[in-house]
């Protein structure tokens, strides 16, 4: 695999290029790179627009963006500064050859790279659903594919998922399916919780794998009927000679008798009333969930593992039924599979799966999943295909390691077969994401498609100080151990040793540990099913050692706690150690993906409106004394009613009323926070913070404070409509603004899951999660086929299946070995446990990450032995630990200060406002007439259409979806119709679209006076025009002007600014005469909208055209909608030329 420096001039950027890009060796740098490159070098570089970037998170997305255009930014600075003169000893090798290729290519660069800024926000850069999702809008005619396709970050979808899968279990779930049993036995695997199971059937349900069907329990009890029956008439069954048998049997088998010699009571029972369930003449439905719910007693209590060492060999002639015995093996068979909750979860989620199947067929409301197939299906259509690809030159697909077949084929087809320049970027080492689908061997496939001679890799880090770099990979390749399997392909992954750097600057820890430290305990307290490590070895010595390890690096002033990061199994074990690094005042912060609806503030919060809005309910009232914020016990509320003080409780409550109805939202909370309630000695802000956790709930609090005022400035609602917002939130629960935020400038250890932590870096790193054993409870697992795709199906543990998905399991805990190692920058603190009770094997699956690494890497089971060997040969040390002391609760001195009164700020200066068109206008209506204002007017013409901000709105999103299209249209009637007509479907006022259609159609076929031509806007290039341009900026009097333009558009090298207008001058054309509208734009002061928008333009093409902007700028005109006609001079059309504003 050959190296690959996106810096070098001699590196080829074109074409097909495979690029595994290891842990820290600048994977974003290079993608900044190669776009860069694309948009300036060759003679036929690229528009921004022409190159896909596609990763596979929204936040990545966010970043890549951000730090392209920076980078974008920055070489648009060297070249400026190389033509000015300035030094440039810093520009990187490629933009070297501009300079020395002389002016002229500079500027070319220079100018290439002002276009990309100035339509950057066309930029291609998404996630996959998105880019799916992009194109498939973007060409719905071709393919005539439903608009009401939501994007798959709408927050409401998965709710919408999960109603549709509750739907189903309510209404669709029949009893010859799924038995009241049955579904008592699984709510009891997911703790009783409906909404728990639902989220289990959520995943299996969105895909479009297959899930395998069992037989219902109505088949199930059909078996056991008609094997009942047999074994019956063959036997002529006795309940009492049955009970005989039995009781002469489980003298040879242990755990049925007590010490006494008796059969237990509760298994006695269970054999009398399976006896006489088995001897009924017609077997009933309610034995068989007996069966279902217990277990069938006759083979559960007497397999060959219960019986006694010494059990006496039992004469088959001292019973009455010798040979029936082991005919019950199958009834039990029949039994198994009915209580096997996992083959009950399979049908649920294949009744679910088609439930949602059929939703998206009739409601054109499509999944994630069913984009890329949806993408798939279409690219199918030559037309369709040959178009996304006639878009894009250049796809750079990012993270491709948690890539599936689906994407893959997506990507193949398009840029693949053509031959384009292609980047597959990622690393098969960090390959994690197996629950979200993701398939390694697709990346794998993918390589060998891409070819050998286009294979790169990126392996100098630069994230790491040199010597960690070394010790990680001695430690990583002790004894040349083929570390990550691919066990499906009997395969394993390379692991090419990391170049240092020589950039990162190495810490030179006190202390005097290696850059890789282990940390060994031994644990003897496992027995079956129970957490690993046990609470004590986490309490006793991993938990006080990390405290003690951070104490001491942050009081030497060697590192800030925000530098370092624990890696913890789950949310579990973060809570258990966040409890213990509290109780020594070390600040923590959890990174989790929960939403403020998961924090312990929503429900006492939504209490606490409801009590304030409905203050004569007792109830309600009751709930608030004894929530999170005032905990008030019921002996408290008692106290209350004796002393009198409840009227005091009330006037709190009514006097935060008052503050709410006449202060708005923030003085309420103000005034909440900082009451003082009967009883209480503390304001309600002091009590919160003092509770455990308290600071995270006070933030909880401002963050959902601060979304319920924005959203009470933004709308001006009255205070029940905050509650009906706050109700509303549950089912928007993924909207990015709801997730829990992170403290970014809290100096605090960072704790979170090893797939957290992936893309992320911090000086120090302990791997506590590494060491965790995890016992998978995959209840559904997908199995391959000779032709690749999964099914997926129940299969117990013991199972062939489940063991080679087992070993796929083990699989990906080594490569989130690798991702948990590679975190540090500075020092890794590894985290080991040495299992002291070797007698107990590991189940399959079960071991954990750190386990599995040293099993491959030593050739003894001496722990200590093999870390004694590593230690002399690199930056490496380990120490052993038990019972550690506890050590003291933190003082940061370092922040210890006198407080004192603020001063009282004086700022200079006069205040800013920030002022739009609609807020420094002063319209004045002179016309008599009465706009029309009902949607149910039985004549339906441009003139009846209602007037309004309702259709202004309408209007707007009818543009910004039609213009991406016209491009590539011709702008004739049908073609508009039909896309309006798409537009409108479902839409409330979908009766109206003609009239719509016939407003848009007659603006772009109204001509337009530009000096002495005359052009319509059907003429123009819809590829060089730019929709909702928004703006700010600062203008001669200090005021900050703000607004949106509608449209600007190049023609013929000029610049022209579209306003669209559906103001109501008149029944018919003759009142939308240029006298008549001239007066309407004196009338609403349109003049001024004019000249802030000309401003606007102005100061924004300043950045990127020279040109003088007199000679290319082509005017204002709005568009007064209803009165345009197809082929008249301006009729409906007002141009302004505004008096070019000197330059602020």
């Amino acid at each position: 695999m050959q190296d690959f420096d996106v810096s070098s001039r001699d590196t080829i950027i074109r074409g097909p290029h495979f690029l595994e890009a290891s842990a820290g060796t600048g994977k974003t740098y290079t993608i900044e790179n190669v776009v860069l490159r694309l948009l300036i070098e060759d003679e036929a570089a690229l528009q921004v627009e022409q190159i896909a970037v596609v990763t596979f998170t929204r936040a990545a997305t966010s970043e890549l963006r951000q730090r392209i255009r920076e980078r974008i930014e920055e070489a648009k600075t060297a070249l400026e500064n190389a033509l000015q003169g300035h030094e440039t000893k810093d520009l990187v090798d490629y933009l070297s050859v501009f300079l020395e290729k002389g002016s002229e290519k500079l500027q070319i660069a220079k100018r290439r790279l002002e276009q990309a800024l100035f339509v950057f926000d066309q930029a291609q850069i998404f996630t996959i659903h998105g880019f799916c999702l992009n194109m498939l809008r973007e060409h719905a005619i071709e393919i005539e594919f439903g608009l009401k396709i939501r994007s798959p970050e709408d927050c409401s979808q998965q709710n919408q998922y999960l109603h549709i899968i509750k739907n189903y279990l309510r209404t669709e779930l029949k009893e010859s399916l799924c038995s009241v049993s049955q579904l008592e036995r699984l709510l009891v695997f997911y703790k009783r919780d409906v909404e728990r199971l639902c989220r289990a059937i959520l995943p299996f349900a969105l895909q479009r794998s297959p899930i395998q069907c069992y037989d219902s329990y109505e088949l199930l009890f059909s078996r056991f009927q008609k094997k009942q029956e047999e074994i019956r008439e063959q036997h002529s069954l006795d309940r009492d000679k049955l009970i005989e048998d039995f009781l002469l049997l489980s003298e040879s088998y242990n755990g049925i008798r007590d010490r006494s010699g008796k059969v237990k009571e509760e298994i006695l029972e269970q054999v009398e009333k399976t006896s006489g369930f088995l001897t009924e003449q017609v077997f009933q439905k309610n034995a068989f969930d007996y069966f279902i719910q217990v277990g069938f007693v006759f083979r559960d209590l007497l397999t060959e593992d219960k019986k006694k060492k010494r059990a006496k060999e039992l004469k088959k002639e001292n019973l009455h039924y010798p040979m029936l015995w082991e005919r019950f093996i199958a009834l039990a068979a029949i039994v198994d599979e009915g209580r096997d909750v996992s083959k009950v979860l399979a049908n649920l989620a294949h009744g679910s799966q088609q439930l949602l199947q059929n939703y998206v067929l009739q409601e054109d409301f499509y999944t994630p999943e069913d984009l890329l197939y949806w993408m798939d299906y279409a690219l199918q259509n030559p037309k369709f295909r040959a178009l996304v690809q006639a878009r894009f030159e250049a796809a750079i697909i990012d993270e491709f390691q948690d890539t599936d077949p689906l994407q893959w084929r997506i990507f193949e087809q398009l840029f693949l077969e053509k031959n384009k320049t292609l980047y597959l970027v990622g690393d098969p080492k960090q390959a994690i994401y197996a629950f979200r689908q993701a398939d390694v061997y697709t990346y794998l496939k993918a390589a060998r498609s891409i070819g050998t001679e286009n294979a790169y890799s990126l392996r100098t880090n630069y994230r790491s100080q040199d010597r960690l770099v070394e010790a990680l990979n001695t430690f990583l390749n002790w004894n040349h151990s083929a570390l990550f399997d691919l066990p499906r392909e009997n395969l394993t992954l390379e692991l090419q040793e990391a170049k240092p750097s020589g950039k990162t600057a190495p810490h030179d820890f006190s202390d005097k540990k290696g850059s890789i430290h282990c940390v060994l305990a031994q644990d003897k307290s496992r027995k079956g099913g129970q957490v690993w490590p046990s609470a004590k070895t986490e309490e006793d010595c991993f938990f006080p050692f990390i405290a003690s390890e951070l104490l001491k690096l942050t009081e030497s002033s060697e590192i800030n706690f925000s530098d370092c990061a624990i890696l913890v199994r789950d949310r579990y074990q973060a809570e258990r150690l966040q409890d213990y690094l509290q109780r020594i005042q070390i600040p923590t912060v959890s990174r989790k993906t929960n939403t403020l609806l998961d924090s312990e503030i929503f429900v006492p919060f939504k209490d606490l409106l409801f009590a304030i809005l409905h203050p004569r309910d007792q109830a309600a009232f009751h709930r608030l004394l004894g929530s999170l914020f005032l905990s008030y016990h019921s002996h408290d509320l008692q106290d209350l009613i004796e002393n009198d003080d409840y009227a005091l409780a009330l006037y709190c409550l009514f006097s935060l009323r008052k503050a709410l109805y006449e202060g708005g939202f923030m003085h309420f909370l103000d005034e909440f926070l900082k009451s003082i309630w009967p009883g209480k000695e503390e304001t309600v802000g002091e009590q919160l913070l003092r509770r455990k956790r308290g600071r995270q709930f006070y933030l909880d609090l401002l963050h959902l404070s601060e979304i319920l005022a924005e959203f009470q400035n933004q709308t001006a609602c009255m205070p029940d409509a905050l509650l009906r917002y706050v109700e509303r939130m549950e089912t928007q629960a993924q909207d990015e603004k709801f997730r829990l935020r992170q403290e970014g400038d809290l100096d605090a250890v960072q704790i979170m899951t090893t797939h957290m932590s992936k893309g992320l870096q911090f000086d120090v790193v302990f791997t506590l999660g590494l060491c965790s054993r995890s016992r998978q409870k995959e209840s559904l697992i997908p199995c391959y086929g000779k032709e690749g795709a999964p099914k997926y199906e129940a299969h117990l543990d013991s199972s062939a299946e489940w063991g080679e998905w087992a070993k796929e399991l083990d699989a990906e805990k080594l490569r989130q070995l690798y991702v948990g190692f590679t975190r540090a920058r500075q020092r890794l603190y590894v985290m080991i446990v040495e299992d002291q009770n070797q007698s107990l094997d590991l189940n399959l699956g079960e071991a954990s990450p750190i386990e599995l690494f040293l099993e491959k890497i030593s050739s003894h089971s001496d722990t200590k032995k093999l870390l004694s060997e590593i230690q002399k040969t690199a930056d490496f040390t380990w120490e052993l630990v038990k019972d550690y002391t506890h050590p003291p609760a933190y003082s940061n001195k370092k922040s210890k200060m006198r407080w004192k009164e603020p001063r009282e700020a004086i700022i200079s200066g006069e205040n800013l406002f920030v002022e739009s068109f609609s807020s420094l206008s002063r319209s004045v209506t002179h016309s008599p007439l009465v706009a029309p204002h009902s949607w149910n007017s039985i004549y339906k013409n441009r003139f009846t259409l209602p007037a309004g901000a309702e259709t202004g709105q309408i209007l707007h999103g009818l543009w910004e979806f039609l213009i991406p299209q016209l491009h590539k249209i011709e702008c004739d009637e049908t073609a508009i119709y039909s896309i309006c007509k798409r537009y409108f479907q479902g839409k409330a006022n979908e009766e109206w679209w003609e009239i719509f259609a016939e407003l848009c159609f007659h603006s772009l076929h109204t001509p337009i006076e530009n000096g002495a031509e005359v052009f319509c806007l059907s003429d123009i290039d819809w590829r060089f025009s730019y929709k909702e341009m928004e703006f700010l900026y600062l203008n001669e009097e200090n005021q900050y002007l703000k607004g949106f333009i509608d449209l600007v558009f190049m023609y013929r090298d000029q610049y022209f600014i579209v306003d669209w207008k559906s103001n109501y001058l008149g029944p018919d054309t003759s009142f939308y005469s240029q006298e008549s509208i001239h007066q309407v734009v004196l009338d609403h002061e349109y003049t001024l909208q004019a000249q802030i928008y000309t401003e606007a333009l102005r100061r924004y093409l300043f950045a990127i055209d020279s040109r003088d902007f007199n000679e290319i700028f082509g005017g204002v005109h709005f568009i007064f909608m209803r009165g345009c006609h197809q082929g008249k001079v301006k009729q409906g059309i007002y141009s302004s030329f505004p008096n070019r504003i000197s330059r602020a």
